[in-house]
């Protein structure tokens, strides 16, 4: 199947045959094909957690609301991401490039990532994102419809999974026959409200001042993060003081302006 078939054919499916088993070549072809996907540095953040315990399938629809497709799918891929990928044996993901490449790659991955919290996990959901939609391409090629969710409780599933504390879950991928045909694309905006040329139009209606708020204050809060230091081998961190910024010395009130005396009579006044 042609790429920009695959693309136009690909709908979120709701419906499985429940009945239809995928094979395990047919599995470890699709992950080899999303493994290719591109990361930051390499450094390839994505774990593919398959569950076909039918017991653990059972617990996580129901931290799903119930939604069908998290049983009767073939197959359900957890799409999780290793958000410390990038110091752990970090020399694996250039092993096969010229020396003088990796010796400048490494110390750029450690300059990139440590100590930001949010770049750490901002790469890792992008690099899921891209392997998501590689996996589902490549089922659509494969014979196979797909549905990316993100309708569960991730705390729970979290738990169900025994995800690790350095782990962070972006979304389940369902893999499965479609029984029933989706619904026509229910209403897509057109190419000239998506396409911005160069920049964007300065007199575009500004973003409400709540927004911007809510916007600067999770700023506020990521900064504050990456200042503290990360907890090693179980020992807490203790959280570094806040710096405040130096109060404005209060300005001294002005002295009351004293009243004018009143000009002594002249002389000949007082006669």
């Amino acid at each position: 199947m042609k790429t920009q078939k695959a693309i136009k054919e690909r709908r979120s499916i709701k419906h499985f045959d429940a009945d239809h088993e995928i094979t395990a070549e047919e599995i470890e072809e699709l992950l080899s094909l999303a493994a290719l996907s591109p990361t930051a540095f390499n450094v390839q953040h994505w774990r593919f957690v398959v569950v076909d315990d039918p017991a653990l399938r059972q617990a996580i629809r129901a931290q799903s609301w119930d939604q069908a497709q998290v049983t009767d799918a073939s197959l359900l891929i957890v799409l999780c991401a290793d958000l410390k990928a990038w110091e752990k044996q970090p020399e694996r993901y250039w092993a096969n490039a010229d020396a003088a490449v990796s010796e400048f790659m490494l110390p750029a991955i450690k300059a990139y990532y440590a100590n930001k919290s949010r770049v750490q996990r901002d790469e890792a959901m992008r690099s899921c994102g891209i392997a998501a939609q590689t996996i589902m391409l490549a089922a659509k090629a494969m014979g196979y419809d797909s549905c990316p969710m993100d309708g569960f409780d991730f705390n729970r599933v979290a738990q169900l999974i025994r995800l690790p504390q350095d782990h962070i879950i972006s979304m389940f991928i369902t893999v499965g026959k479609a029984t029933e045909k989706p619904w026509p694309r229910p209403g897509q905006l057109p190419l000239d409200e998506l396409l911005i040329k160069n920049r964007f139009d300065p007199r575009r209606p500004k973003a409400q001042p709540e927004v911007m708020a809510a916007v600067k204050a999770e700023l506020v809060t990521d900064v504050v993060a990456e200042a503290m230091p990360e907890a090693n081998d179980g020992v807490s961190a203790e959280p570094v003081a806040a710096v405040k910024p130096k109060a404005k010395p209060k300005a001294k009130p002005k002295a009351k302006a004293k009243p004018k005396a009143k000009p002594k009579p002249k002389a000949e006044d007082e006669a």
